[in-house]
């Protein structure tokens, strides 16, 4: 019985080696998983960035506009360019 010994700690170093790697394995995981969480929320700003400077990009088209059409209501006729 003596191999017994020896095949016992054979056994658990490789047991030990398989949990090593698992262990391993799973903080890859977990790497990843923060990695996608971390994309998810740069996307989120990403996006509600783009959605106040769409809305502010149409307030100042609408204001444009706006005072587009002031000027030529209070533009008398004769100062006005004409393009041809």
């Amino acid at each position: 019985m003596h191999w017994f010994p020896s095949f016992l700690s054979q056994l658990l170093k490789k047991d030990l080696s398989e949990s090593e790697q698992k262990v391993r394995e799973l903080m890859d995981l977990r790497r990843e998983e923060q990695v996608s969480k971390s994309a998810v929320h740069v996307t989120k700003s990403v996006e509600a960035t783009r959605a106040h400077l769409q809305g502010q990009l149409h307030n100042k088209e609408a204001e444009n506009n706006r005072l587009a059409v002031q000027l030529r209501v209070h533009t008398p006729l004769s100062t006005r360019c004409s393009v041809d």
